[in-house]
Formats: C-alpha cells, sequence, structure tokens
C-alpha cells in the first residue's frame, strides 16, 4: 500500500469553532490539519474562528488560531484572498459565545456572517460529521505518546498513581451516580477520573469522593483528555465524540445511561480517509505526483513520535520540579510560622517578667 502526497504548496483555510471549549470541534480540528498535512506536506494551513485568539480557552491555548474578522466586515474578503481553498469543520452556535468571555451581538452577527457565508470566489468544502474526526486520534496522539503522559496527570494529581480508572464525562446525574457505584464494584479498586468543571466533583455522594480525581477542563489540554480516555478501562459519556476516540484506543464506551456504544471506529475510517483524500485533490489542484511508500512514511512517523515522547518527558519532569518546589516552599513556610510562635512565646514571657 502507499499514500499518494502532491508535491503542490497550496494555502489552506481551516474554520470552525476553534475559540470553543467543544471536544468534536477541537479533535476534528487537530484530525483536519494532520490529515492534510500527511497528504500536501508543503502546504500552508492556517486556522481561522470566529473570535480566534481574542477568546482565549485553554484547551487551545497550544495552537495559532485566528479571527474571521469579528470586528471587520471586509477581513473576510482579505482572508479569502489569501487562500486557495479551505475546509469548513461543523456550523456555528452563537449560543456559545454569550459566556466565558461573553461577546457583543454585533460582533457576534459579524463573526458569524464571515462564517457562514465567506466570498464566492473562495473555494470551500464541509466537513459536516465531526464525530467521525475521533476515531482517527491515534494518528496525532500515538499509543506510546498517550502512555508516556499518563505520568505527567499522575504528576498534576489528574490520574490515580496504580489501579484502573474508569473516566467519567460531563457532570453527574442521579443515574450516573449509580452507575459509577456499580463500576466501582465492578472493577474492584477502580478509581473515577471525572473530567469536568472544577465545581462537578461537589455534586458526588460524599462516600464516593474518597474514590474519585478531577481532571479540571478549564486547566487542562486537549491531550490530557485525550490520554485520560486512551488509559481508562471503561469510558462514560453522552458525547458521541469521546465514545469514539475511547474506541479507537480500544477503550469500551458507554453513555451516562449505560447503553454501549456500537463499534463503528473502522467505517469511519474508512470515510474520512476517503473525505481527505477528496479535500487534498480539490486543494491542489492536481492529482498526486510524488509516492511515498509505507516504510518512508513509518521513518518519519516515528521521528516525529519520539520528538513528543521527548517532549512529553520533559512536561513530566518539569511537572515534578514544580510539585517538589511547592512542597519545599510549604515547609519552610510552616517551619518559620513554628518559629515565629516560639519567639512570640519568649517575648510574651520577657514582658510578663519583673
Amino acid at each position: 500500500m502507499t499514500l499518494a502526497i502532491s508535491a503542490s504548496s497550496p494555502t489552506i483555510g481551516l474554520w470552525g469553532q476553534f475559540d470553543v471549549d467543544q471536544f468534536d470541534v477541537q479533535v476534528a480540528w487537530r484530525v483536519a490539519n494532520h490529515e492534510l498535512r500527511r497528504r500536501l506536506p508543503n502546504a500552508v494551513i492556517r486556522s481561522f474562528a470566529p473570535f480566534g485568539s481574542t477568546r482565549p480557552i485553554a484547551v487551545a491555548a497550544s495552537d495559532s488560531v485566528s479571527s474571521l474578522g469579528f470586528d471587520n466586515p471586509n477581513a473576510i474578503n482579505d482572508i479569502a484572498e489569501n487562500l486557495d481553498f479551505a475546509v469548513r469543520l461543523g456550523t456555528i452556535d452563537i449560543h456559545q459565545y454569550q459566556d466565558h468571555p461573553p461577546m457583543s451581538a454585533q460582533a457576534i452577527a459579524t463573526a458569524t456572517a464571515a462564517f457562514i457565508k465567506p466570498p464566492p470566489q473562495l473555494r470551500i468544502a464541509d466537513w459536516n460529521n465531526l464525530c467521525d474526526g475521533a476515531s482517527l486520534a491515534p494518528r496525532v496522539w500515538s499509543h506510546a505518546l498517550v502512555g508516556q503522559r499518563l505520568s505527567f496527570l499522575q504528576a498534576m494529581h489528574w490520574w490515580p498513581q496504580g489501579g484502573p480508572a474508569v473516566v467519567v464525562d460531563g457532570a453527574s446525574t442521579d443515574a450516573t451516580v449509580h452507575r459509577i457505584r456499580e463500576l466501582t464494584t465492578s472493577f474492584g479498586n477502580a478509581t473515577i477520573v471525572v473530567m469536568a468543571d472544577v465545581e462537578t466533583v461537589e455534586t458526588f455522594p460524599t462516600a464516593l469522593r474518597s474514590s474519585t480525581i478531577l481532571l479540571p477542563l478549564g486547566r487542562s489540554g486537549l491531550h490530557d483528555r485525550i490520554t485520560a480516555i486512551a488509559n481508562a478501562k471503561l469510558v462514560i459519556s453522552d458525547d458521541a465524540a469521546v465514545r469514539a476516540a475511547a474506541q479507537s484506543y480500544g477503550v469500551e464506551a458507554i453513555t451516562h445511561q449505560g447503553t454501549p456504544e456500537p463499534l463503528a471506529v473502522p467505517q469511519a475510517i474508512e470515510r474520512l480517509d476517503e473525505m481527505f483524500d477528496g479535500f487534498a485533490i480539490a486543494a491542489s489542484a492536481q492529482p498526486p505526483q510524488t509516492l511515498i511508500v509505507d516504510a518512508e512514511v513509518a521513518a518519519l512517523r516515528r521521528t516525529v513520535a519520539q520528538l513528543q515522547l521527548r517532549l512529553t518527558h520533559e512536561r513530566v519532569v518539569f511537572a515534578d520540579y514544580v510539585q517538589a518546589t511547592r512542597a519545599n516552599a510549604e515547609a519552610q513556610i510552616a517551619a518559620a510560622r513554628e518559629s515565629r510562635t516560639l519567639m512570640d512565646k519568649v517575648v510574651g514571657r520577657l514582658r510578663r517578667s519583673p
């Protein structure tokens, strides 16, 4: 088998709600970037979102994204003139921009117009079923990478130091808590890792909190969530993209009601490869010119994977250093307070003495 790669170097725009913390969009964005670069290594790929980096979110902090010109209705024309092709990921949900932080109605209207109706001269294709994208997660975050990155989650106290873990995505409900109790029994000493906002764990019963760890959405990156999903014994989520990601790593996934997810990863991968082949041909406006055999592609992937593993290891070392420094500082502060208390007692006695 060979991978067809075009020698052309088009400028491609990716746009979607990359400035919103939505799992399927964030995963699809990375997958689209990865798959297009596989097929068009000389391409320049630029990412656009309605508000871009002017609306920063933790999950997209590591990736550059420009705005579609929410403050300038003519900006979309300039963007289109500098693109040969564009792929639009999903649709736009304006309700996502009404908090954290809120955007003005005028800015939302301008950004929505640019997203929905770009200039007619721009050739653009749509990718609508973004949930499929999670099926290709292992191509972006390899098994080796998510295996090593688990050490970082442990260093951050976002993952148990040992034993199996069940990952629960989203806020808890009575049904979820009941289901978690059953799963805890089934997996013996399984720790529950909840991917949610900081306040969510407080909704769990007191008896369950001792075996619960929070992976905070507001302070974690997408790679952290993928790592948790990939290393879980079971994933519970009502998000189809989260369940697809779990299955792509061979992890069982069910809904909050306990409904199992039918295995559909192979079919999704086939659809996605066909779709990205079409995008690459449309973007390059010519058939592939160069064929790189599997062995060469595998060698390049190993090199990239080694670099990713090195970066992950360095991040774990840094996290350990931060934790050690914090513990040392806390010990010094405690010693200083004890010394101060002792000094206060001595001074008090001296003052009371005749």
